[in-house]
């Protein structure tokens, strides 16, 4: 009961259980809310803590809560034992208040990082699944210019890859005077298209409402038609599948409009043949020009496909890796070593704030098309370094990478976007370790360079062909299987932000220098 009340002062909602047969019923209650930390007595009536622990690990509601042991036993042995049971932490009684507190306080803090990396990897899994499933409807719909069949192809993708119930596509006819709306693919044909479809083609705006969500198709901010999607609507995944629905409407006002193209080509070429007949000169002229336009029809086909890859590229939710890893190492550096309470609430906040970057990961990747709002601000690219340093020190170690700082004493502040910096930084760094063998070196170095605040990453690793480098910052272009090659790309962009500029020195086998240059002060 102190113990209660000490925690009821902290504003913990406190739930008390006496026995086995308590902690049944609060498990079985509906009405219990999620429990977040478990505190445990060894010294139970009717089973020992032990059995109890293994119980409430194997119970769904409470298998990945925090267990702290409370026990009067104060056995080395004890302790490892619990421990290597998957206890997170043990505490000896009597033990001081201020103790209890600070360790419940940091399991509650762990426990809420874990649920939200647990929500983070969910989504980004689902992400993935709809990218996957736009990469392959565009890239199917690109394969047709028979719009009817092309439409055909990419219902039933649609309908397979997001496993909605219904689907139909619907497009304005660009020949009618009155641009009436057709049917031109549908689970369910010769049905009127409901209100919300109308709605969404006049105001070019997507439409959710009564089980139907209306993605209009836009070219131009000119409504080319519209998808409609009759589905059960799950809250959890309805902002995923928007997104994706809007970002593949893109693709397809590309492909219907290469598709109308084509029609209209083909069309021109029939008036050709018959002016061919009437005479021949006039044939091989016009024979001419439509070859001209067949070639400026693939040049335009190949244009868009990489404006639809710059678009597509801008809403995506990529870069995440670098703060997950930035999270486990500070989570692993707060659990797994002995810390000062200073310095793990350091590293916890630390882990805070790339948690709250994966949550506003969306606004960071449009960085890659457009400035964000993010404040400019004077801060020390020393701290920017060390930060990243910290963040980057395990995979460092583990790749037995040295790493060699040389500070000019003439540079102190920049005048940047503090994390955007620190993210092309990590990024420039995790390149160098991907790129170095073991035992390998990284030299970084910052100097004054007219007006440049210059900071050179130099690493001793394998390096890059000159074709290579002329490729590193386009959209999509990367060399390793498990990369989709956004990273250096967003850095260029960050960096353009900035004013600044980014450069690349390399040769095969004999390692690679990135060096940036930013602003000591604000540019006009």
């Amino acid at each position: 009961s102190l113990m209660k009340l000490i925690l009821a002062k902290e504003n913990y909602n406190i739930l008390t259980a006496n026995s086995f047969q308590d902690v049944t019923q609060h498990l079985e209650s509906n009405e219990i809310t999620p429990i977040n930390l478990i505190l445990l007595d060894l010294m139970m009536p009717d089973m020992s803590g032990k059995e109890l622990f293994v119980y409430l690990r194997n119970h769904p509601k409470t298998a990945e809560t925090p267990v702290i042991i409370l026990s009067a036993v104060n056995e080395i042995k004890k302790r490892v034992e619990l421990l290597e049971m998957g206890v997170d932490d043990y505490l000896v009684k009597p033990c001081p208040i201020d103790e209890l507190l600070a360790r419940t306080a940091i399991h509650m803090q762990l426990g809420q990082l874990r649920r939200e990396k647990k929500l983070a990897d969910a989504r980004i899994a689902t992400q993935a699944k709809y990218l996957q499933a736009i990469n392959y409807i565009g890239n199917k719909a690109a394969q047709y210019l028979d719009l009817e069949l092309m439409m055909d192809k990419v219902l039933t993708a649609i309908l397979t890859r997001f496993e909605f119930e219904q689907c139909t596509i619907y497009l304005q006819d660009p020949d009618s005077p009155t641009q009436k709306l057709d049917t031109v693919a549908s689970t369910t044909p010769g049905t009127l298209p409901p209100p919300e479809v109308l709605e969404a083609l006049e105001h070019c705006v997507t439409i959710i409402q009564n089980n139907h969500i209306c993605i209009p198709i836009l070219r131009n901010n000119i409504s080319l038609g519209v998808i409609g999607i009759t589905d059960s609507i799950n809250e959890q995944t309805l902002e995923d599948k928007v997104q994706a629905l809007e970002a593949l409407s893109v693709q397809l006002a590309t492909a219907i409009t290469n598709a109308y193209l084509f029609q209209d080509i083909r069309q021109h070429n029939v008036k050709l043949q018959i002016i061919a007949k009437e005479n021949r000169r006039l044939y091989e002229d016009q024979a001419k020009l439509l070859k001209e336009k067949e070639i400026s029809q693939v040049q335009l086909i190949q244009s868009e496909k990489m404006a639809v890859a710059g678009r597509l590229a801008a809403s995506m939710a990529h870069e995440i890796n670098n703060p997950l890893q930035a999270i486990h190492s500070c989570l692993q550096l707060t659990t797994q070593f002995e810390l000062a309470r200073d310095k793990q609430m350091e590293y916890l906040l630390m882990a805070e704030e790339e948690v709250e970057r994966l949550i506003n990961i969306t606004n960071r990747i449009l960085d890659f098309s457009r400035p964000s709002s993010d404040e400019f601000e004077l801060v020390s690219i020393n701290r920017i370094i060390s930060q990243v340093m910290n963040l980057a020190s395990k995979h460092l170690s583990h790749q037995k990478l040295t790493v060699k700082q040389i500070i000019d004493s003439d540079v102190s502040q920049v005048y940047v976007i503090p994390d955007q910096i620190t993210q092309v930084f990590l990024h420039i760094i995790m390149n160098a370790i991907d790129a170095s063998p073991n035992q390998g070196e990284l030299i970084i170095h910052t100097t004054l360079e007219d007006q440049w605040v210059k900071i050179c990453f130099q690493d001793s690793g394998i390096g890059m062909t000159a074709d290579i480098k002329q490729h590193v910052f386009e959209p999509f272009f990367t060399t390793k299987e498990t990369q989709s090659g956004l990273g250096l790309t967003i850095s260029y962009s960050i960096i353009q932000r900035h004013r600044g500029k980014i450069e690349i020195e390399t040769q095969p086998g004999k390692g690679t220098t990135v060096a940036v240059y930013l602003h000591q002060t604000p540019t006009p």
